[in-house]
């Protein structure tokens, strides 16, 4: 009996070894199975540091290159601010400009107005000074004739001083 028992204990202790044996194994599976997701996880855990590094190496690159488009922004603000104030003046030059045209084209107006007045003064002064030489030449001619009548009238007076003495 106690060697059935022993022979019992034996073939218990024996199934209980080859199960031990076998849950060692299947351990050992997941054993190398777990260090080979270690392993893995480890390679991806570097390849995920390493993206994270290219990450903030990117956003290094796009927070300046953020800054530098902000800087471009207010220049090109300040551009535009400029050409705003260049447009106003150009409007008021033009508004000047426009006046000027205008006054220049009523002075113009004007000074066509003078120009037929003056020409048809010319025209009058030319007719007087015509005038003025037909009156030069009566008078010459009346002043002629005046001289011709005093010189007939001394002749008629001696003859008449002649005749009275």
């Amino acid at each position: 009996m106690k060697l059935q028992i022993s022979d019992e204990k034996f073939v218990k202790a024996d199934s209980v070894l080859a199960e031990a044996l076998g849950k060692n194994a299947e351990l050992e599976e997941k054993l190398k199975s777990t260090e080979a997701l270690h392993e893995e996880t480890v390679a991806v855990a570097a390849s995920a540091s390493q993206r994270n590094h290219e990450l903030e190496e990117i956003i290094e690159v796009a927070n300046a290159a953020s800054e530098e488009t902000k800087l471009q922004i207010r220049d090109l603000e300040s551009k535009v601010k400029e050409l705003e104030e260049l447009k106003q003046e150009l409007t008021l030059v033009e508004s000047k400009h426009g006046d000027a045209e205008r006054e220049l084209k009523a002075s113009l107006d004007k000074s066509s107005e003078l120009e037929a007045q003056l020409k048809e003064l010319e025209t009058e002064k030319t007719e007087i000074n015509e005038k003025i030489e037909d009156y030069k030449e009566k008078i010459a001619q009346l002043e002629s004739v005046v001289s011709e009548i005093s010189s007939h009238n001394s002749v008629l007076e001696d003859e008449l001083k002649k005749v009275l003495s």
